[in-house]
């Protein structure tokens, strides 16, 4: 069992879509947020284990994007779901648990299904 600290980075929450460890800064905002995401206690080579880790990840995404913005701005929330998704896609990515990556890809990602029209 690892006994390693995670750290969830979005860039750029309040202006336009994070992604996690680049220096991308979305309409010049240099805004970072940071969560820790400690797993040490988790036996990752169980369902379970993998499941409550996942549940920390997504959950420390939504804290470093947010706050959710509504569903009626669709361009806001786009950038909110791109953030939570390229954060969440990263701190799995360096987990290195192979049952926590197979649980999280079997895992639908949210999608817009609205469009703006004019």
């Amino acid at each position: 069992m690892k006994s390693t600290i995670l750290a969830i980075v979005a860039v750029g929450l309040t202006a336009g879509a994070a992604f996690a460890h680049t220096p991308y800064r979305p309409y010049g905002d240099s805004t970072v947020s940071k969560m820790v995401v400690r797993y040490s206690e988790l036996d990752l080579t169980h369902e379970a284990g993998a499941r409550v880790l996942l549940g920390r990840i997504r959950q420390a995404a939504h804290t470093v994007c947010g706050p959710e913005p509504s569903h009626l701005s669709i361009d806001e929330y786009q950038r909110y779901e791109a953030c939570v998704v390229e954060a969440v896609d990263a701190t799995v990515q360096r987990v290195h648990s192979p049952l926590v990556t197979a649980i999280y890809d079997s895992t639908p990602k949210p999608r817009l299904y609205a469009e703006r029209t004019r």
